[in-house]
């Protein structure tokens, strides 16, 4: 494990310190002019903001995050992020996966994974908790410490502020909705057309397009794109070569794939690939 953090060059006072750990990866930013596109995470989102102001959609609201709110983020749920004062915002972050929520969870006696409704806590000891904990990932604590520190504030979180219920019946996704996104996953390296995919599906176009954003939160092409970059992530931490990886998952070149992966995750391809803790 690399005992300092990778770097980004400093760009508009703008800078991201990132490290990939086996559940869950790890970010200390500052971004003034960055704007997230509307994204999703297999994992749930932490952060805790150190400085200024952090505005984002999610669940058809605006939220603002300032000092000290520690923000939650329930996996697969289409959120953005950006600064709505130009002196932009500092935060730490932290990207556990589902299974990592799931152990913890039934470690407390949960039926399932904790889910947490709302966006935005204000909950000073559980702040000062994460805090401690994310810059214990950059010190040279133990790993033993650290883990402790990450499995302890997470347990918090739970009990504080999650709830924990079997997901009800998606009665909402239709067979054909369904249809057109295993279509869409199977296939997302080629390039096809509204028209195809509503083919495929045995919907109208505009049929198709308005039952998959109610499902899903995002247009076929938005979600194509997420599941393109989702793959990518995984070949990126097995291949060095950026630019065959994204070829091989349906984007133009490598500046396409590094400018997309910079707007959805606040980091390049390259740094991602260097973060391995």
């Amino acid at each position: 494990m690399t005992s300092e953090p990778i770097l980004e060059p400093e760009l508009h006072q703008e800078r991201t310190s990132y490290k990939r750990f086996a559940e869950f990866e790890w970010l200390h930013a500052t971004f003034v002019r960055h704007s997230f596109a509307p994204h999703t995470h297999d994992g749930y989102v932490f952060s805790v903001i150190e400085r200024g102001v952090e505005a984002f959609s999610y669940r058809k609201a605006v939220h603002v995050a300032t000092v000290g709110s520690l923000v939650t983020v329930n996996p697969h749920e289409v959120h953005t992020g950006y600064a709505p004062l130009e002196t932009g915002w500092t935060y730490r972050c932290i990207y556990p996966t589902h299974h990592l929520i799931k152990r913890i969870s039934l470690g407390l006696g949960l039926e399932e994974a904790s889910i947490f409704p709302k966006a935005v806590q204000f909950d000073h000891t559980l702040s000062q908790m994460f805090l401690q904990m994310h810059q214990s990932f950059q010190s040279q604590a133990s790993q033993l410490k650290r883990e402790t520190l990450l499995y302890e504030w997470i347990s918090h979180l739970i009990v504080r502020h999650g709830e924990s219920k079997k997901p009800l019946p998606f009665k909402a996704e239709t067979q054909a909705i369904l249809t057109a996104r295993e279509y869409l996953e199977a296939h997302y390296q080629h390039n096809f057309g509204l028209s195809e995919l509503a083919k495929i599906s045995q919907l109208g176009e505009f049929a198709l397009l308005r039952g998959f954003k109610k499902v899903h939160g995002l247009p076929p092409h938005a979600y194509l794109l997420q599941t393109r970059l989702r793959h990518a992530k995984v070949a990126l931490e097995k291949d060095n070569n950026i630019s065959e990886i994204a070829l091989e998952h349906g984007f133009a070149d490598q500046a396409h794939l590094t400018r997309v992966f910079k707007k959805t995750y606040g980091i390049t391809p390259a740094v991602y690939q260097r973060g391995r803790g």
